[in-house]
């Protein structure tokens, strides 16, 4: 197959244009702490392949906070306002650094990271030097589990055990005659937790075979993986599922490529965990369909009072621009956050902790609880089936949908 350099890094590119789409609003950037606001530190990133993520992740906490802020603000009055870092995917030394920079600023509270190896360098730093640590990334069991790494750390990110729940359990019903099964991944931590965990629960259900392939995070040429697809995924369409959990630009770049080859015809489904909304937007109405797994995927699957107040704010701030899970993740950790400084009415990282575990929170996909022993937020599963249409708002249309309780989604712990 002919591969083609240039036209892989344009698909990127075009990615990562539509995913940093950032607007106004609020105050964020540099800057610490003063005698009238909460400095509150965000660790993501904000440059490069994944900018979506941490645009998404700053978007939606600033839509928390300043929802926040013209209620009254906290603690007597004081405004939130937002400090960032950008992570760097390739050297976990600047999560650490970051911490300390967090610190020496006056927040004692600080979001992210959102990748796992940068969140398992950079937690134990946060308990250290008593800093709030909430991830909307990271949700691997060295972190969430009985045996964690920090204890001032929660995670309002969805995890691998859900993932692989939600999509075996709508992906197995709707499709019983699939008996191979292939996944395309990133090559890091929670690339390799998920797409274990993903294929044990397929397994468990269908006993499927198949292949799984690892990318690195900069991944930009998919042909090697598109070759080896196309000859391993012989069998009949029906037969044949795929998986992705290379998300934003990676999973961009892959469909694109794949689908110049003809090779995503050859499967009964295609299923995505880590937010598949933003490289659909990206195919500017082409986007074919897939199976979204993660914890928001499409607006119009949450039709409640809080969704539409959420999508209201994030527009403000996007310039129009609706919200994806990485958004919706940002939005929840700055509930939470809002919500423990209001009930613990001081930011002792102490007194937080102990105003996070068991919190009720009723965000735009429902009303959900932080588990107290695990500092995991306990999130309903979305499943959704979203795919590309001229005339659907952002060229984006969902198909079909399932929300999957809290309780449920959770029941099989990490590790």
């Amino acid at each position: 197959m002919k591969r083609n350099h240039a036209g892989a890094a344009a698909f990127v590119l075009a990615s990562m244009l539509a995913l940093s789409a950032c607007g106004g609003g609020g105050s964020s950037g540099g800057g610490g702490a003063s005698s009238d606001t909460v400095s509150v530190g965000l660790l993501a990133p904000l440059t490069g392949a994944l900018a979506g993520v941490g645009t998404g992740y700053k978007l939606g906490l600033q839509a928390a906070f300043d929802e926040a802020n013209a209620g009254g603000g906290v603690l007597n009055g004081k405004k939130l306002t937002i400090t960032t870092v950008d992570e760097s995917p390739t050297d976990s030394s600047v999560s650490t650094q970051a911490m300390r920079k967090f610190a020496s600023g006056g927040s004692k509270i600080v979001v992210g990271a959102a990748l796992s190896q940068d969140c398992i360098a950079s937690a134990p730093v946060a308990q250290q030097l008593k800093i709030l640590n909430i991830s909307p990334g990271c949700g691997v069991a060295k972190l969430i589990g009985p045996n964690r790494l920090s204890k001032t750390f929660f995670s309002s990110a969805g995890n691998d055990a859900m993932q692989a729940y939600g999509l075996s359990k709508t992906l197995t019903e709707k499709f019983p005659n699939v008996t191979t099964l292939y996944s395309v991944n990133y090559d890091y931590v929670t690339g390799r937790e998920v797409s274990g965990a993903i294929r044990k629960s397929f397994q468990e259900t269908l006993k499927v075979g198949g292949n799984d392939y690892f990318v690195p995070l900069n991944a930009v040429d998919y042909g090697a993986t598109v070759s080896a697809l196309a000859a391993k995924a012989t069998g009949t369409a029906a037969t044949q599922g795929l998986i992705l959990t290379n998300y934003g630009s990676g999973a961009l770049a892959f469909l694109k490529q794949a689908g110049q080859a003809g090779l995503l015809d050859r499967f009964a489904f295609i299923g995505t965990a880590y937010q598949f909304y933003a490289p659909a937007v990206a195919f500017k109405g082409a986007s074919p369909k897939v199976w979204d797994a993660y914890v928001y995927v499409h607006h119009d699957i949450h039709d409640n009072a809080a969704n539409t107040k959420f999508v209201a704010e994030y527009r403000k701030l996007s310039s129009g621009a609706y919200p994806n899970d990485w958004g919706f993740s940002g939005y929840i950790t700055g509930l939470a956050i809002v919500q423990a400084l209001k009930k613990a009415n001081s930011d002792d990282v102490t007194a937080l902790n102990t105003a996070l575990e068991g919190m009720t929170i009723d965000g735009p996909t429902g009303s959900f609880t932080i588990d107290a022993n695990t500092h995991h937020f306990q999130m309903p599963e979305v499943v959704g089936e979203i795919g590309g249409d001229p005339a659907a708002t952002e060229g984006v249309k969902l198909y079909d949908s399932e929300v999957i309780p809290g309780a449920e989604a959770n029941s099989k712990p990490l590790g």
